[in-house]
């Protein structure tokens, strides 16, 4: 089965969804890097992610939906 391995030399685009994630967090998540093959993608996630963290839902059961 062939894997994705995470972004090491980012595009502009790239780099800049790195940024604004590791201000946030602190560091880019692999998930993120590994994501960010397509820019998308990973600000599809991001933004879902960011949705499930304003809501209602408990820290556990959002990450169990993300």
């Amino acid at each position: 089965m062939p894997r994705l391995n995470p972004v090491t030399s980012p595009s502009a685009e790239q780099q800049q969804i790195f940024d604004n994630v590791k201000a946030g967090l602190g560091l880019v998540p692999n998930m993120v890097s590994t994501m960010a093959q397509s820019p998308h993608v990973a600000k599809a996630y991001l933004g879902f992610a960011g949705t499930l963290g304003g809501g209602s839902l408990s820290a556990a059961l959002g990450e169990q939906i993300a």
